[in-house]
């Protein structure tokens, strides 16, 4: 019992210390406790004995995965960016975690491969049946294939075989963004970019529906245009103006 709690430990270390040195920080918390990760905390599933080849690949890949995340993702960039309709904002935060694999694995094979067997056992676990998978779905695993460059698992393989419109129009844009993967602003700009794109051929390009592009536009005038108001207000009331006018910020 001692030699196999040595052995699993062993295995534990070798996995925190691959993480650090992946992070790029070599004072990151590694611990096995299955819950989520935060802030400096990179929290894996737990196992009590040698593990599985199965599950010791889940837990490489979310090891690579954490440690990706924290060496190459920029938050404030993120959310600068991201979307403000759920579900946009859904495949916006998928295609930066791709991004942030992709470029974190390019000559890295074996981190390749561990992130692959993770992106495989989550498709498992999703159930996905690929004679009706959701479009989103069918663009996040094509940018599997034309950002990350990975193998679209065999089960999986039929369900973008015979590609709908939105994924045809969605191609040339993915492979400018597989060019981009090393620039978080000019990715996410594209990203913002395919979901137009996506959203117009979905509709048939109804006129009533507004881009991602143009909300986000909106969103910056308005904030702009209300800065203005809080700056007059400001001068009223240094000159003895009215001071009753006030102006609310977006969150």
């Amino acid at each position: 019992m001692q030699g196999q709690e040595t052995a699993t430990n062993t295995i534990k270390n070798a996995i925190a210390a691959t993480t650090r040195a992946l992070s790029g920080k070599h004072d990151l918390q590694v611990e096995f406790s299955g819950r989520n990760s935060q802030n400096d905390i990179v929290s894996l599933p737990d196992f009590f004995d040698e593990p599985s080849p199965e599950i010791l690949s889940l837990v490489r890949g979310q090891a690579d995965h954490a440690a990706l995340l924290i060496r190459y993702h920029d938050t404030y960039i993120h959310q600068k960016q991201r979307p403000m309709q759920a579900a946009n904002a859904a495949l916006f935060d998928s295609l930066e975690e791709i991004r942030v694999e992709a470029l974190g694995s390019q000559d890295m094979e074996g981190v390749k491969q561990n992130l692959y067997h993770r992106f495989e056992l989550q498709s498992m676990q999703q159930a996905l049946n690929q004679g009706d998978i959701p479009l989103v779905e069918k663009i996040k695993l094509q940018a599997r294939k034309t950002v990350q460059d990975l193998p679209i698992p065999d089960f999986l393989a039929n369900s973008i075989s015979e590609k709908s419109k939105e994924v045809k129009s969605a191609i040339p844009i993915l492979k400018k963004m597989r060019e981009h993967i090393a620039d978080q602003q000019e990715f996410a700009s594209l990203t913002i970019e395919l979901i137009d794109v996506i959203t117009q051929v979905s509709a048939k390009g109804e006129p009533d529906k507004k881009s991602e592009k143009q909300n986000k536009d909106s969103a910056e005038n308005n904030d702009a245009q209300e800065s203005s108001e809080q700056q007059e207000d400001t001068e009223n009331f240094v000159s003895g103006d009215d001071t009753n006018k006030q102006s609310e910020r977006m969150t």
